[in-house]
């Protein structure tokens, strides 16, 4: 992670969890972090933060904010962050490291290796829990902590967005009709968002090409 402040991304996570959380359980959460899921939660308190600029509501359900090592499915005393929207009512959950369910494995009817795939960050929709299938994400995270920005990146994240979404024309995003605002606009079926955030800004030059595909480029560094 050279290149960013991994002083700065602590002093974020420890901003968030404190939120939420003891002084003393931010100092002991965030020692155990690698760089790379340090940069993961700094980029979950950024998520957090730009949905509050779209007007949700957000708040911690959990007795201690836990931050995964590994990825697995939703259980239902997961601690995880809630929000809804005061203007639809509608509600939606927040988790990080979530195996999902791919549309391959929908239309195929099979289960197998490839039938699930992990996204760092996940809003589903309220109510959901063991492995979302892609019908109930409203908005996928991908974190990149790499020191230097590969096309491969690129590569990956463009055939997990296929394995949850249809290209299509564009539409409202769930999570824009559930502000009542008039974007963002995605051309995808389910209408989910889809960030791929990453601490290099070399990162910004493959952005135009996935563009089209509704994937939403954030050059996230602390």
């Amino acid at each position: 992670m050279s290149g960013i402040s991994l002083k700065r991304a602590r002093r974020e996570l420890r901003s968030l969890i404190q939120r939420f959380e003891s002084r003393r359980a931010a100092n002991a959460e965030v020692r155990k972090l690698t760089a790379g899921k340090l940069y993961e939660f700094y980029v979950l308190s950024r998520t957090i933060e730009e949905l509050r600029g779209r007007g949700f509501n957000i708040s911690f359900s959990g007795r201690i904010l836990e931050l995964k090592q590994s990825p697995g499915m939703i259980q239902p005393g997961d601690p995880h962050f809630r929000i809804h929207h005061p203007a639809s009512g509608q509600r939606f959950n927040i988790y990080t490291d979530i195996e999902v369910g791919t549309l391959g494995s929908t239309i195929s009817g099979s289960r197998g290796l490839c039938s699930y795939h992990e996204i760092d960050i996940v809003v589903v929709f309220d109510g959901v829990i063991g492995r979302p299938s892609h019908e109930e994400i409203a908005l996928g995270v991908e974190c990149k902590s790499h020191a230097k920005f590969t096309k491969s990146i690129v590569k990956e994240v463009l055939g997990i967005k296929r394995e949850i979404s249809f290209y299509t024309h564009g539409s409202m995003s769930i999570l824009a009709a559930a502000a009542q605002q008039i974007g963002p606009v995605v051309p995808s079926n389910p209408p989910l968002e889809y960030w791929l955030c990453y601490a290099d800004p070399k990162g910004n030059q493959y952005r135009f090409s996935p563009s089209a595909f509704g994937i939403e480029f954030k050059n996230w560094a602390p």
